[in-house]
């Protein structure tokens, strides 16, 4: 990773790309945790059902009807 501290050694335009970089990897992180958090709860809600013997609703949970 860049350190930015001497920003004077970069150009200003690559300074202002390498961030905008940095900030888009830590908006797709946090898309992807959030996903991260509703397939676990699924997976959780897939596995009641399964042991409730609800075979079908579990199945229909995991195509998303």
């Amino acid at each position: 990773m860049i350190d930015f501290s001497c920003e004077e050694n970069y150009p200003k335009e690559y300074v202002k790309y390498e961030r905008m970089k940095i900030s888009e990897l830590i908006k797709r992180y946090v898309v992807l945790s959030y996903k991260v958090e509703q397939l676990e709860q699924q997976r959780e809600k897939v596995i009641a059902l399964i042991k409730e013997g609800r075979f079908v609703e579990a199945l229909l949970e995991l195509d998303g009807k």
